[in-house]
């Protein structure tokens, strides 16, 4: 719809900790679309992972996330699913690629990781 702004939010700190951040770090959470790829959405730029060391010595993971559209009256969360998770090897240096196929609705894939 136009005017409105699709982001995905999560409960890691590089994806705002369930909050939308404010200014310039908001920008690389919010998906890109055109009139060639509508109704798909992309991110431009990857998000970089920092590991705890925890995370570091188990060598994997979780994310859990949801997309959400940003209007004129505030945010609209994905709600007929849970939060969407996906567990990630830690290798460095991986490049992992994610692709949900719909709003609010499960069956996301996992691709990766790829080339850096």
């Amino acid at each position: 719809v136009p005017g409105e702004r699709v982001c995905v939010l999560g409960d890691r700190r590089e994806l705002g900790a369930w909050g939308m951040p404010q200014g310039r770090r908001a920008a690389p959470l919010r998906l890109q679309t055109n009139s060639h790829l509508y109704p798909r959405w992309t991110m431009l730029h990857p998000i970089f992972f920092e590991m705890t060391e925890e995370e570091v010595r188990d060598g994997s993971f979780c994310v859990e996330y949801k997309y959400v559209v940003e209007a004129a009256g505030g945010l609209r969360w994905e709600s007929s699913i849970g939060n969407r998770c996906i567990d990630l090897r830690c290798r460095e240096p991986s490049v992992w690629f994610i692709t949900d196929a719909r709003w609010d609705a499960g069956g996301g894939a996992l691709e990766g990781p790829g080339p850096v």
